[in-house]
């Protein structure tokens, strides 16, 4: 199987730059926010050798995937030819305000 490329919708980087300023911001310096990095770096470099890694969502027959990641939730869709990082979503955020995947 070859590696398919990773890319990150919008939302997902906007989710995940949210996060890191978050985190970045409260902490007072970048070190956390580093370690986020390296960890989400890690576990994409991971999927594009592995692309059924996470389990899939609730809908049958659904390519969107979800992996688990301590606090966090990473939910991608594996399509053809790439791999789409649709959303980052930390699991210490009110669970009601999750979004719809299928829409992103």
């Amino acid at each position: 199987m070859a590696k398919k490329k990773i890319i990150w919708s919008e939302s997902a980087v906007k989710d995940f730059d949210s996060i890191l300023s978050f985190y970045e911001e409260r902490n007072g310096n970048s070190r956390y926010s580093q370690k986020l990095l390296a960890e989400f770096k890690k576990i994409t470099y991971i999927l594009q050798k592995n692309n059924w890694l996470g389990r899939p969502v609730n809908k049958k027959g659904s390519s969107t995937r979800v992996i688990v990641m301590g606090n966090f939730l990473m939910f991608y869709e594996v399509k053809e030819i790439v791999i789409e990082v649709k959303l980052i979503w930390d699991n210490r955020r009110n669970p009601e305000k999750l979004p719809d995947i299928s829409k992103r």
